[in-house]
């Protein structure tokens, strides 16, 4: 199986923190557009 990536990626896990990190991702990048504007 693919044990080895699921070690790497975090397991079950992986789906939910991927989604969560993309959508950190992105809200950085628009708080930090946000961010810029303000000051």
């Amino acid at each position: 199986g693919n044990e080895y990536l699921d070690y790497l990626m975090g397991g079950e896990a992986l789906s939910v923190r991927g989604v969560l990190i993309r959508a950190n991702e992105i809200g950085n990048i628009l708080n930090l557009g946000e961010v810029q504007r303000e000051n």
